[in-house]
């Protein structure tokens, strides 16, 4: 777990090195990995963890997890419905709204393609009905270039074209994609 967090902080170093950003060393000592392992799921759930984190750090923000499944240990999956994946993340929202932080769910697509870029989350609509944005990032695996779909409670619903700077190990903007009204024969 050690090689695990040595990596993250070793891929947010190449981040930086080559940036013209001001960090000081006061914000990179702010940011802090946690791997959760399977044994805390035998005495702590997720919300558990985090309001108990929160307790022993001064001024938590932000948590991203990433990716949902890991998060969730070795809980069985296979008897999964709307309302279980609603339930799990409408405790971590009414969590986040209680600390005032900022919790940011990272979860896969699924392979079938969908029209309808929310139907592209891997799971039930239970995973996007209860977020507050969805944000849908798709690529050709032969290809740089991406598109990321934005919709939310209080956004307007927007297609952007991204392309993956290799050197960068980012995502850059391209321009807001124009979305066309295809007749199925134009498809």
């Amino acid at each position: 777990s050690s090689d695990l967090l040595g990596s993250i902080s070793n891929q947010i170093s190449l981040l930086l090195e080559n940036r013209e950003i001001n960090t000081g060393e006061s914000d990179l000592n702010n940011l802090r990995f946690n791997k959760l392992n399977d044994d805390l799921y035998l005495i702590y759930t997720l919300c558990d963890y985090i309001e108990n984190y929160d307790k022993e750090v001064d001024n938590l923000r932000l948590v991203v997890i990433d990716p949902l499944g890991g998060a969730l240990g070795g809980e069985d999956t296979s008897g999964y419905n709307y309302f279980k994946d609603y339930n799990l993340l409408i405790d971590l929202q009414q969590l986040a709204l209680h600390l005032n932080i900022c919790v940011l769910v990272i979860h896969h697509t699924r392979k079938m393609d969908a029209k309808n870029p929310i139907h592209k989350v891997s799971g039930t609509q239970g995973l996007t009905g209860v977020a507050q944005a969805i944000w849908v990032l798709t690529r050709d695996p032969a290809s740089t270039k991406g598109t990321l779909f934005v919709t939310g409670r209080e956004i307007e619903e927007k297609s952007y074209s991204l392309n993956f700077n290799k050197q960068y190990l980012e995502w850059e903007y391209i321009g807001e994609k124009l979305v066309l009204d295809l007749t199925p024969e134009r498809e």
